[in-house]
């Protein structure tokens, strides 16, 4: 389970998530499983990197921000652990009605200013399928590695940084296009316009809450 790295504020704009060594097996578990799953699809309507060490990165936001959720009180649903649910959200949050869906977007520390509030074209059925995003911060992970040479608990605990979320009605609204073809764009959220951390934990949660055609 994640504790709070200890701050003056533990709602502060952007919490810092201590996973476990333990937790970091998860996350290369997971993201093994993923890779291979991708690998025997020959998923082409997924984009981008299929390394393990790529789908760590975003397992580990995963695991972050489900740990950090729960240690706030909720009941979470850690949908990104079932391979048979891919294509939903990452993270539910329970509550009296619909369940508050989650997407979450991580990156590495050295990519993290160039590329964060990024959306691939391809990847926004998917996103449209969460009510919010939330944008993480991962520690630099080895490179390309393959799946019989990566050693996760080489890395032992790690900290991860959530540095913000939007609604992602506003991925369309204030997303500004990006091209990836002549034929396709994908979508963009400058960080100016990103909600910090310190606001999730209000009205965006909160039971009674429609965030515009989100439920």
């Amino acid at each position: 389970m994640a504790t709070m790295q200890k701050q003056p504020d533990t709602h502060s704009d952007e919490p810092l998530v201590s996973l476990s060594s333990e937790d970091v097996v998860q996350a290369f578990d997971s993201a093994r499983e993923k890779a291979a799953d991708w690998a025997a699809r020959r998923a082409p309507q997924f984009p981008g990197d299929n390394s393990v060490t790529s789908h760590m990165v975003g397992k580990l936001g995963e695991v972050a921000v489900a740990n950090w959720l729960v240690d706030q009180g909720y009941e979470v649903d850690r949908v990104f652990l079932d391979p048979a649910r891919e294509g939903e959200c990452d993270v539910a949050i329970q509550r009296p009605g619909p369940p508050r869906r989650i997407d979450v977007k991580s990156w590495q520390e050295r990519g993290f200013n160039h590329n964060a509030g990024y959306v691939w074209a391809k990847q926004l059925p998917y996103i449209d399928k969460s009510d919010l995003l939330l944008w993480v911060r991962t520690p630099d992970l080895p490179g390309d590695t393959g799946q019989e040479s990566f050693d996760p608990a080489s890395l032992g605990a790690l900290v991860v940084t959530l540095v913000g979320w939007s609604f992602t009605t506003e991925l369309h609204t204030l997303g500004k296009a990006v091209p990836e073809s002549s034929t396709t764009d994908g979508l963009e959220i400058v960080r100016d316009h990103w909600h910090p951390m310190s606001e999730l934990l209000g009205a965006s949660l909160d039971p009674t809450f429609d965030p515009g055609g989100g439920d």
